[in-house]
């Protein structure tokens, strides 16, 4: 994965006209990587990468405790009791 930082640093080198060899002493990466970054012109980007939550499974229960004013410590105790594996 190409870092941003990184990508900016050898376009500024190669701006400058440093050879592939000078920017790979100088950012300490491979030839390879060097000329890769030198290759593209779009800066890279973020993708944010999809996580489930453990506690996806559980929401309609703790929203219907929620609905019924029940206290976070007492939603805790709840859960701890019934998913122990969940909560440690």
């Amino acid at each position: 994965m190409i870092s941003m930082y990184k990508w900016y640093q050898v376009k500024a080198l190669q701006g400058k006209g440093l050879t592939i060899k000078k920017i790979m002493k100088e950012l300490k990466l491979s030839k390879n990587a060097v000329r890769k970054y030198m290759r593209s012109n779009d800066p890279p980007e973020f993708k944010k990468r999809h996580y489930d939550k453990e506690l996806n499974r559980y929401d309609s229960e703790i929203k219907e405790m929620i609905g019924k004013e029940y206290f976070g410590t007492r939603i805790l105790k709840f859960n701890k009791h019934f998913h122990p594996k969940l909560i440690a």
